[in-house]
């Protein structure tokens, strides 16, 4: 038996015999590499165990002059064409900058795909893996901007419809359209450019602070910084990754009490535990730690589902006890498909008798709760002087009598209108109002719309610029409301959101603490197509159902209007351009969720996680230095 060194030069293989004192019974440890080492010439002597990266190697007689198998750590890689081995540098290939963001956009177009309608929520699952490899080493500033490429193609997928919407908003041709549109998405993309910053910075000083590896670093702040620019990004739209998944629908039950965070840590977290999985096996270190990460949050997702069952079959019971007990009313959702394109305060005749027919109709069918989408009335409301403060608000009488006309059904309606509300100090601003009368046509209460559609009601900025309001004439000019309240009608406390508040989860979960028993969102979307969009809206609705585990009532004027049950299942819907209603009983849900009690907590989870972090990488090397 004769022990040899290897080593791996530019010519080849080189063997050295090892020097006195090396020669050692059992396995031998790896040194450690340097590049010095590894560009040696074959058959250099060896002066210290370090100076080669070396495998101890045993050949028996019979085998003299074979080589075994070779061991070679990651950073070598055998060249094209021949025996002889380079070495890699240990943070990876370097790649072209062209390619680099060629795959930032495509993998931000497939995270993108995934808030489409259909089943595509499954590439949320893999498609952050290409951010975290491509930024692992790029500096704060690359890591950045790879992120903003990276949410700039996610938007571009995401809301690839909005094209033809801003044309109609802002009184444009569909090209010129094309400008606003990049704008809008490259604003939106920022958000990613600030998750991509945050998960670099995160784990280089978190690694740094607290003595742990940058794949744990990595993953600690993913998931919480995920949760923070989806809540607190003030972007055009509000994104959750948990809008993705409401194709399978065990999958989200934990919104009851979690809110739409809970599955921003989840699904952050798994494709960052996917991607420190495939960074091991390419390096063929660390494996088994990483698929042991993996394999965690693999089972994560299956107590996940069994958990989302065992939540649906429980409020199923629940509604079915509300429902035995008559805790229930029979409410009518309205769906007449006219067009809105007179300025607020011009009626459009046909449009009222249309849904002055549907009204009449949900009467017959016994429901005592009927629901006008957003708009559709034209009148602008008009309320009694000192509405605004007082405890019983009251219509104008003129108002209050072509209201009975125009409805001529003895049921209570909820309605929505744009007007001014006179206040003490004089001054007039014009809101989105939504507002429930009864069968007398007397006010049961009103509401305001709290968050305003950029370009459609408001212009951003316009407050400051008002010559704004001039170069675009077709955009509003309303105010953002205060008023929160349930509307009482028909026996029932709804809260009342209007047209896109149902994408912010903090506007719904108010409700139910105030008393709601089921939400409602009225809308109209005739300027947003017939295709995505709604289908989409339709999801940010069926999860704020999920999340107040309430029965979802909405009102679309072309559609898609639906019931939506406590567990987010379509109990019917309306497609788009159809005319028609939904008559249907549904029950009165008891008692906040977790979630409706405690949503701001949850909603801030990322935050105080951030924060929690922060402090830990503070104190730590403080304590680390007083013990030494």
């Amino acid at each position: 038996m004769r022990s040899l060194w290897t080593f791996a030069g530019p010519a080849g293989f080189g063997y050295v015999e090892p020097q006195p004192g090396l020669r050692r019974a059992g396995p031998v440890r790896r040194p450690p590499f340097t590049e010095a080492a590894a560009l040696a010439p074959p058959g250099a002597g060896v002066t210290s165990a370090g100076a080669l990266c070396c495998e101890f190697h045993r050949f028996g007689a019979a085998q003299r002059g074979a080589v075994g198998r070779l061991s070679l750590p990651p950073v070598f890689r055998r060249a094209r064409g021949g025996a002889a081995l380079t070495p890699r540098p240990q943070g990876g290939l370097a790649y072209a900058p062209l390619a680099v963001g060629l795959a930032l956009f495509l993998s931000g177009l497939a995270a993108g795909a995934a808030f489409l309608p259909g089943r595509w929520g499954w590439l949320a699952w893999f498609a952050y893996v290409p951010l975290f490899w491509l930024t692992r080493q790029a500096d704060f500033r690359a890591a950045f901007l790879r992120g903003w490429l990276f949410g700039t193609g996610t938007w571009v997928a995401g809301v690839h419809w909005f094209v033809p919407p801003l044309a109609k908003f802002l009184g444009i041709t569909h090209a010129a359209a094309l400008v606003p549109f990049v704008a809008v998405c490259a604003w939106q993309g920022l958000m990613f450019g600030f998750f991509g910053w945050a998960c670099r910075a995160g784990s280089v000083l978190f690694s740094r602070r607290l003595g742990i590896s940058k794949g744990t670093a990595l993953l600690l702040t993913a998931m919480p910084a995920m949760a923070v620019v989806e809540h607190s990004f003030p972007g055009m739209f509000r994104a959750h990754l948990a809008t993705t998944q409401y194709f399978h629908l065990p999958s989200v039950q934990l919104l009851e009490f979690t809110g739409p965070a809970g599955l921003a840590w989840f699904i952050t977290g798994f494709n960052a535990a996917l991607y420190l999985l495939v960074k091991a096996l390419h390096e063929r270190a660390g494996v088994r730690r990483a698929a042991c990460i993996f394999a965690a949050f693999c089972f994560l997702a299956v107590i996940n589902e069994a958990s989302g069952r065992r939540q649906m079959a429980l409020t199923d019971a629940t509604a079915a006890q509300q429902f035995s007990r008559g805790q229930a009313v029979k409410a009518a959702v309205l769906q007449g498909c006219v067009p809105v394109e007179g300025p607020p305060g011009e009626v459009n005749p046909a449009g009222v008798e249309v849904y002055r027919g549907l009204t009449v109709e949900a009467a017959r069918q016994g429901a005592g709760l009927v629901i006008w989408p957003e708009s559709v009335y034209g009148r602008e409301v008009c309320f009694s002087s000192g509405a605004a403060g007082a405890a019983a608000p009251a219509f104008e009488n003129s108002f209050r009598k072509q209201l009975a006309k125009d409805v001529s059904a003895p049921v209570s309606v909820i309605m929505s209108a744009e007007g001014e509300l006179p206040s003490d100090g004089g001054d007039k601003r014009s809101y989105n109002f939504s507002y429930a009368a009864g069968p007398d046509s007397r006010l049961l209460g009103f509401t305001q719309k709290r968050r305003l559609f950029p370009f459609g009601e408001f212009i951003p900025l316009g407050k400051y610029f008002p010559v704004l309001y001039r170069l675009l004439p077709g955009a509003g000019c309303l105010s953002a409301g205060e008023r929160i309240l349930p509307l009482p009608a028909g026996g029932a406390k709804a809260g009342v959101l209007i047209c896109f508040e149902d994408m912010y989860p903090e506007l719904a979960r108010v409700f139910p603490g105030l008393g709601a028993d089921l939400l409602v969102d009225i809308t109209n979307e005739y300027r947003f197509g017939y295709k995505m969009q709604p289908v989409q809206h339709l999801f940010y609705s069926a999860l704020r159902a999920i999340e107040n585990r309430k029965f979802f009532l909405r009102a679309a004027n072309t559609g898609q209007s639906a019931v939506i049950d406590p567990c987010g299942r379509m109990l019917e819907v309306m497609g788009t351009k159809v005319r028609g209603s939904i008559v249907r009983e549904v029950a009165l849900m008891p008692a906040p969720t977790f979630y409706s009690a405690h949503g701001a907590l949850m909603d801030n989870s990322g935050l105080l996680a951030l924060t929690a972090l922060l402090l830990l990488s503070a104190i730590i090397p403080v304590c680390r230095g007083r013990c030494l």
